[in-house]
């Protein structure tokens, strides 16, 4: 297994969007880094400050700050796109403690999320997500996050390329564009299989 670390041969511009999980000698931070490797948080007096978290040395590798114990990336902008609490449903995740936890289960009205077998309060989730997905453009029927399925049509008009069938089947046979199907990604193709239904 190799030691090296996620961030050593990144350039500037491929550090923004990361968020990452910050282990100082005397605190801990969580945040979104900067072209030069920083932190930023808002001071008691009003203005943002600094800290450094990752520096680059002669030979062009990142390497933890004086101070820095460890440097986790938690979640990266690229890859994931923030939510409301919510919204969350399936195949999303959340940040809690600085570790994200992808989510199991549906919200309940006591507002605890069921995530990887024990429930955690809305409030102790510093922020929910949704995996950046792009809509399929292969003709066939997907399944959306939350068991929604959607034919995807050679478009009779240009806007509705999408036959939209309801979970419970009470308004099937909508036509809808991609901006509503964009509502279930991620899509997972469904493979139909002949004979009888078990």
């Amino acid at each position: 297994m190799s030691d090296k670390k996620w961030y050593e041969s990144l350039k500037s511009e491929d550090l923004v969007g990361k968020h990452v999980h910050v282990v100082l000698s005397n605190a801990t931070m969580d945040g979104c880094l900067d072209l030069q490797g920083r932190l930023p948080y808002w001071a008691e007096d009003d203005d943002w400050r600094y800290v450094q978290i990752l520096e680059r040395g002669h030979d062009q590798v990142w390497r933890p700050a004086v101070g820095v114990e460890s440097v986790s990336l938690v979640w990266d902008e690229r890859d994931w796109e923030q939510i409301r609490t919510e919204d969350i449903s399936k195949a999303d995740a959340v940040v809690v403690n600085g570790r994200l936890i992808r989510v199991k289960g549906l919200f309940t009205p006591h507002r605890f999320l069921p995530i990887e077998g024990y429930s955690v309060p809305f409030e102790h989730v510093s922020c929910a997500l949704r995996r950046r997905s792009k809509l399929p453009t292969e003709l066939g029927t997907y399944r959306g996050a939350d068991g929604t399925l959607l034919i995807r049509l050679n478009a009779v008009f240009e806007e509705e390329k999408w036959m939209y069938v309801s979970r419970d089947f009470s308004d099937d046979g909508a036509y809808v564009g991609d901006e509503v199907a964009r509502k279930y990604l991620p899509l997972t193709p469904v493979h139909f299989v002949d004979g009888r239904a078990e």
